[in-house]
This record gives C-alpha cells, structure tokens and sequence, in this order.
C-alpha cells in the first residue's frame, strides 16, 4: 500500500549559457547544491522557461584509478541510439536530440575540485546540442572577456598566453571570466555579441552580462605593452584553434567539424576589430586600450 502521495520531485540544478537553459536533474543527495557551489550561481528559477537540455546526472562510486584527459571528446565513442562512452568509462550516457533529454554518469573522481571543470567539458557539448535544436548560431570560445563602457573586448590565445593573468588585472571593470566566452550575432545589428557563461578558469570573481564586441585581442607575452594591427588570415589561424568543437551530446568529431570551426572565425573576424596585443603582466594594458578605443578612465 501507499501513502497516496506523489513522489518527491527529483532537484533539478538550471543553468543558462547565453539563451539555451539546461537542466541537470540530481537524483543524488547534494549534487544540485554542489553544482551551485562549483558555478557559483543560484539555480535559474523553474519559471524561467522550458531547458533546451535536460540531463540526469548521476556519480559513480568506483575502485580504479581513471586517467583524466585533456578533451573529453578524444576519446568518445558512440555506441549506437544515441549512447557514448568517454575515456573507457570515465563518462557514459545516452541523449536523444529530438527530445533534448539524456542521461550522464561520471565516476566520482571527476566531480571533486578543479576536476570539475573536465566535466563541464560535457556542457560545452550540450550547448551545441541545444544549439542545434534551438536552430540558432552561437560559439564558445576559449577566451576571456571584459566588459568596458559598455563594449565587449575578446582576449584570445593559446594555453599560457595570458587570459587569466588579462583578467586578473581588469580589477574595477566587468569581468565576464577568463575560461569561456559565448560569441553570438547581435540581434537587430551586425556584428557580434560577446556574453559570458559559467564556466570557470582560475579567475572566480567573473560576473554575468553580455555586450556588443568591440574588438578581438590576440594575446602574445612581451617586453612592453602594444597593439598591432592583425591580419584577418592571422587572426583567424587563433581563433580558430580557441572555438569549441560544435560537437554535440550524440555526436563525436568528424571531417565537417575543423571547417565549421574555421568558417565561423572568418565570419566573426570579418566583422570586428582585430589586434595583437603584446603585454606584460601589469594593468598598464588598460591604459593603452582606453586610449586606442577611446574608453572612459577607470572610475
């Protein structure tokens, strides 16, 4: 017999990159309040809207000592309607695109400290899914991104060029994070909108927002702080190499993925500001951009 009661609900952790809204249903004791803590933000509240994605995440107890990749999609492979393995059991799951639910479990090792932004490796392949479904062009670019008199500036290189140190040292202005920027078309304008997303690097104070982009800056370490004009082939050959594979949940890389990449640099150089920046590590850098773009001094 039953109490006639309905089951509780199973918590639910909501989270918006740009305008796709997930949903990581947590059937597990803590994991939603843990997610909040990792991202640093309350959960979108349930009115909100309906998720593009909903995911049941589910972490696995396990013996074995896993390896951790570097990207979680060189080693995925799919299994067939819609299940994928990744590095050999490290993450499994299943997803159905034309519903937009699925299912994910990670072993436990991956979701504890800086671990944890491996996983979110499993966002950014939600986000194309969502994207996909949602019909609507968006890229995430490993970057970070800063917010000035109400334009957006994009800080572009390799691991080690200088992002986090980039934002570490806007101190006073709107850090939108120094891991992951969303790079979207502005809707009733041309040219493209910068906005940030939840992803974190090493820099925790980032905050949400989003404004037109104003100009890419291709970072490079130096002896003194400069700005050089960049070619639109050279800055693509970065940007390039920093955007998100648009792979989704069901899918794995494939020969159509680099070219996507590529075009969609084009199009966003083609329609922005584009500069090497050669910094040393001081805010110094500021003062330069403010006056190479007229910005308003710090207040």
């Amino acid at each position: 017999m039953t109490d006639g009661k309905s089951p509780a609900p199973v918590p639910e952790y909501r989270l918006e990159v740009g305008d796709a809204l997930f949903a990581l249903r947590c059937p597990q004791p803590g994991l939603a309040e843990g997610l909040a803590v990792w991202f640093d933000r309350a959960s979108v509240p349930a009115d909100a809207g309906q998720p593009v994605v909903t995911l049941e995440v589910t972490v696995i107890a396990h013996d074995d000592q896993p390896s951790f990749p570097r990207s979680l999609l060189t080693t995925k492979r799919l299994l067939g309607d819609g299940a994928f393995d990744i590095s050999d059991g490290l993450i499994t799951g299943r997803f159905d695109p034309l519903t937009g639910h699925g299912e994910v479990r990670v072993k436990a090792a991956l979701m504890t400290g800086r671990l944890t932004r491996i996983f979110e490796q499993v966002l950014y392949q939600a986000h194309a899914s969502a994207r996909a479904r949602l019909g609507r062009s968006a890229w995430l670019v490993h970057s970070s991104s800063v917010i000035v008199d109400g334009q957006g500036f994009l800080f572009v290189g390799p691991s080690g060029s200088g992002k986090s140190t980039v934002a570490a040292l806007s101190a006073g202005r709107h850090v939108l994070g120094d891991e992951m920027s969303l790079v979207r078309p502005a809707v009733g304008a041309a040219g493209w909108e910068v906005v940030g997303t939840p992803f974190n690097g090493t820099f925790r104070t980032k905050r949400p927002g989003s404004a037109p982009l104003r100009a890419i800056l291709l970072l490079e370490h130096g002896s003194a702080h400069e700005l050089v004009d960049a070619t639109e082939a050279a800055a693509v050959a970065v940007l390039a190499g920093e955007i998100v594979p648009p792979v989704g949940l069901d899918e794995v890389p494939g020969p159509g993925t680099l070219p996507l990449m590529v075009d969609a640099a084009h199009a966003i150089a083609a329609n922005t500001t584009l500069k090497f920046m050669r910094f040393t590590p001081d805010p110094g850098f500021w003062t330069m951009l403010s006056a190479a773009f007229g910005l308003p001094p710090l207040a």
